[in-house]
């Protein structure tokens, strides 16, 4: 009865670590387009 929800929840986790890393992934792009948006925006403007 304990393993199959030993294997579920190792799954779950490994789902979990997988989406975090996508989602920080995502962010630091984001991050990095906002900061060349902003940077070219000031170099444009002056």
């Amino acid at each position: 009865m304990l393993r199959p929800l030993k294997c579920l929840s190792g799954y779950f986790w490994t789902k979990v670590a997988c989406i975090k890393r996508s989602f920080r992934m995502f962010a630091e792009h984001t991050f990095l387009m906002h900061s060349i948006m902003v940077s070219a925006r000031k170099s444009f403007c002056s």
